[in-house]
């Protein structure tokens, strides 16, 4: 079997196994024909929710627009509230929106709100040559064919580029024009409340027949009237009806669009009433002279296309035909001879499950959206699909090498052994004799049960650089072949390597400390301190056991310490006291002033010419260091031998050992960590059903004070003080509630929300600080609803409550954006609050600088440093940028008055 077979069957297989995707249902790409495809782009809006995304042919969403109105429903004519009904993309990359009998909008690229005008806009919208915009509307007038009944009756609004109307044409002055050419359906069903339900305004473009017959020139409007089975152009300067077709043929069409031969392709749904009904759907292709139809594609049987209520249909440049099946959430694209090359169903779901419809799909021409994506940022990272695949990873100095040697403990841990070596052969020859490589190979002979082949390419591994502490865990059995090779165990007994990972600080207070440690093997441990200016270790800890369910780790106490003091401190593992010394400061005590400094940071993805960045940060002598999440991106929440490699990778780094061991450390996740990009848990405890599983794994990792609520209500947030400085260390993952087309959805959850609340309110302290994973401001990640800009009115919910409650001394940290940057958060009612991010510790990857922020940087990986002195009368913090390189880029003081009520 070749390669190629291979890698299509184990893609299969793990398809087969997902449990991402429902049973038996399709969801996103199923048929993509490289060779036949058109490499359009395509860009749908789910019909329930208030977003459009930019999808290449292979599934992925390269851009995404959101924008949620806050105003309130006014019509109950549609029933769909305040979600989007059709967008589509302009030239300039901004994006035309209707919401259906409320408004239309447009909005720049990254989601702002250029201009918007409240009217019953519907179903379709034009952009003019001169920059005017053209939108289907209606209004209720005095039903003609019944009087004293009111019929929404159609009408087209023309609006300047800054949104001001300047012309209007109404469908009724018009009802005889229509009469002239084609025979009308008329009275209207009963059961219609508006007429004719146009669908459609397109200008028509250049044409070849427009030179023929000038009802056909650019500039004139095609449009469409549903229930009026009739498709028909409109002179734009005289606004006569001058074409029609349709009855007798068409039932319910959408969709009528002018191709490059002057010919028409329309949407036949093929449903007129409740009682008259094809029951399938066709596209035709009409010569508009003629009236004769020249192509037709249906489905087979006639029945398995069917789209009674929507549609679209598109004719691309190399012939093929992309059509939306909309009513399903589905899309395909066929060729001139009806064979379908590729084909999409949409992954959103209602409430209850039900797959949401997708009234269209536009396609854009590739060359077009790629300039645009050159001159804005690609942004690849908005909302991808979370599907576990096989796929091998692209490989080179400009990728992000800290995914490549983790994915290949994900094939291993799968099963999938030769994939891995495959992916390893091909890993060497980028990066020749590359330690973590050889790594990988130990790895994965290992988990083939070859413990021979295995401790050769371990000892291959060692030699170029990596520690003999990476062997000695069992990355969930994967490694345990190995270790009970007896080779390797004679190996490991000459090292004495009885301590794998730690120490790390923790939960230090005024009187006491704890430390984190894992051994290799189940065993005893213990803490011996003294003052540094003493010579005995007469300070002793209790003796704790690490355990296998706890991945061999175990959180030592020392108690009964001095505040502010600094002490020397060993281990004492099975007895054997340890020959290294390490030492310690304990914190002052709680409500007391002082002067000192903290540092902060995420995104800190494994990257080995990155790792002094540790050293950089030792070098600071900071008492404890804040990680906001992202710190060693795992991206599988259901591979606990993924997250093992992850957080074992890290926590045997010798750098972050250094820092580790005198610098407490406090810990919190982001997606990267918990799930997976842009993941997000859910209200329940439970679900999904891993969410428990990382949590448990999460805290086998760190040495934080407490983990959320513990077993009964799981997470990551926490408290903390050093002196009068209070920190309020956030979960942004586990309880978060999918944003998207949900106002009002949680961030936080409710138990944790109330946590924060009561807590600020509490607290005394001079400065209150608020670490979020995610950032505050609004516009650090333009066009994305992964930040607080997806959850406004959580975000306001919180800044209303410090307002209200007269809370001084708020200070915001956040992480996430691959750059260090400082953002002023205006509120017309209270003090301006202050937000200090930086997410680029280790990083490869960067993300560009936002012109909201005060300042920024992205050139070199970096972190924040907090300076407070809450001494001075006016009590300060400054927030310093710091490369890896330790040079100082921007800082900005901000004084206690600034964050004060009434000053």
């Amino acid at each position: 079997m070749s390669v190629m077979k291979k890698v299509l069957v184990l893609l299969f297989c793990l398809f087969a196994a997902s449990v991402i995707l429902r049973a038996e249902e399709p969801q996103g790409i199923i048929i993509h024909n490289q060779a036949k495809v058109d490499d359009c782009y395509r860009l749908i809006s789910s019909r329930f929710l208030t977003a459009a995304h930019l999808l290449r042919p292979d599934g992925r969403v390269v851009h995404s627009w959101y924008y949620a109105p806050t105003e309130e429903a006014t019509s109950d004519f549609s029933g769909f509230g305040m979600t989007w009904h059709y967008a589509e993309m302009l030239p300039n990359g901004n994006l035309l929106v209707i919401i259906k009998d409320e408004m239309i909008f447009e909005l720049d690229w990254f989601s702002n709100l250029v201009w918007k005008a409240t009217l019953r806009a519907h179903h379709d919208v034009a952009r003019t040559e001169n920059g005017h915009t053209l939108v289907v509307s209606r209004r209720d007038v005095d039903n003609p064919w019944h009087p004293g009944q009111q019929l929404a009756m159609d009408e087209v609004v023309e609006f300047s580029e800054t949104g001001e109307q300047i012309w209007t044409w109404q469908f009724r002055d018009h009802l005889q024009d229509l009469e002239k050419f084609v025979e009308q359906p008329l009275p209207p069903a009963a059961e219609f409340r508006d007429w004719p339900h146009i669908n459609t305004c397109e200008v028509l473009p250049n044409n070849p027949i427009a030179d023929k017959d000038a009802r056909f020139r650019p500039g004139n409007v095609l449009m469409c009237g549903r229930h009026a089975n009739t498709i028909f152009v409109v002179d734009r300067q005289s606004g006569d009806i001058v074409w029609a077709w349709g009855p007798h043929e068409l039932q319910g069409p959408h969709h009528p669009t002018m191709l490059a031969n002057g010919n028409i392709l329309v949407y036949d749904n093929g449903r007129h009433t409740s009682n008259a009904s094809r029951g399938y759907t066709r596209i035709l292709e009409i010569e508009p002279l003629t009236g004769a139809i020249v192509w037709t594609y249906a489905g087979d049987p006639k029945t398995s296309f069917y789209s009674p209520s929507r549609g679209s249909n598109n004719r691309l440049k190399n012939g093929n035909t992309l059509i939306a099946e909309s009513d399903r959430g589905h899309l395909i694209e066929v060729t001139a001879k009806g064979e379908i090359v590729w084909e999409y169903w949409n992954s959103d779901r209602t409430l209850q499950g039900e797959r949401m419809p997708l009234y269209r799909t536009i396609p854009y021409d590739k060359a077009d959206v790629d300039a645009l994506l050159t001159q804005f940022g690609a942004v690849q990272d908005v909302l991808p699909e979370h599907e576990e695949k096989l796929a091998f990873e692209p490989l080179g100095p400009e990728h992000q090498y800290k995914r490549y040697i983790r994915e290949v403990v994900f094939f291993a841990e799968l099963g999938y052994f030769d994939h891995a070596l495959n992916f390893l052969d091909l890993f060497m020859q980028t990066f020749p004799n590359d330690p973590e490589g050889y790594y990988g190979y130990a790895a994965v002979y290992a988990a083939k049960k070859n413990p021979e082949q295995a401790f050769e390419y371990m000892t291959k591994a060692i030699e170029t650089g990596v520690p003999l502490c990476r062997f000695t865990c069992g990355l969930t059995d994967l490694l345990t072949p190995l270790l009970q090779c007896e080779k390797f165990k004679r190996y490991v007994e000459k090292q004495n390597a009885a301590l794998v990972h730690g120490p790390l600080l923790g939960d230090v207070m005024n009187h006491s400390a704890k430390f984190w440690l894992r051994t290799r093997q189940e065993a005893s441990v213990q803490i011996q301190a003294k003052k540094t200016n003493e010579l005995d270790f007469k300070i002793r800890s209790s003796i704790k056991r690490t355990t296998a369910k706890n991945e061999n780790t175990a959180i030592v106490l020392l108690d009964d310490l001095k505040p502010l003091t600094t002490y020397d401190y060993r281990l004492v593992i099975d007895d054997i006291v340890q020959d290294k010394i390490y030492h310690f400061t304990t914190f002052p005590a709680k409500g007391q002033s002082v002067v000192f400094s903290t540092g902060f940071g995420g995104g800190a993805g494994a990257t080995p010419k990155h790792e002094y960045m540790w050293d950089t940060i030792g070098s600071h002598h900071l008492p404890f260091f804040l990680l906001l999440g992202d710190n060693v991106y795992i991206d599988h929440p259901e591979r606990p031998a993924v997250q093992q490699f992850c957080y074992y990778r890290r926590q045997s780094r010798p750098e972050f050992r250094r820092l580790t061991s005198h610098t407490a450390m406090y810990a919190i996740w982001d997606d990267h960590d918990f799930t997976f990009n842009d993941g997000k848990g859910s209200p329940g405890v439970e679900q999904p059903a891993w969410k428990r599983d990382v949590w448990r794994l999460f805290t086998f990792q760190w040495n934080n004070p407490f983990y959320g609520g513990g077993e009964s209500q799981p997470g990551c947030w926490f408290d903390f003080s050093y002196g009068d400085v209070d920190f309020f260390m956030l979960d942004c993952r586990y309880y978060r509630e999918q944003p998207q087309g949900h106002p009002g959805a949680s961030m936080l959850g409710a138990v944790q929300k109330q946590w924060l609340l009561d807590k600020l309110k509490a607290s005394t302290a001079t400065f209150k600080v608020v670490a979020s994973s995610v950032p505050w401001a609004h516009g650090t990640k333009p066009g994305s609803l992964d930040t607080w800009d997806g959850h406004p009115e959580e975000r306001e919910e919180i800044f209303t409550f410090i307002e209200k409650t007269n809370i001084n001394g708020v200070i915001l940290l956040s992480a996430d954006r691959h750059r260090s940057d400082a953002w002023k958060i205006r509120r017309p009612h209270s003090y301006d609050f202050y937000e200090f991010e930086s997410s680029k510790l280790s990083n490869m990857h960067t993300h560009a600088i936002m012109p909201g922020a005060i300042f920024g940087y992205n050139k070199k990986c970096s972190f924040g440093q907090l300076d407070f002195d809450t001494t001075a009368d006016d009590p300060t913090v400054t927030y310093r940028i710091f490369s890896i390189d330790d040079e100082e880029i921007h800082r900005v003081t901000v004084y206690k008055s600034q964050l004060s009520f009434g000053q």
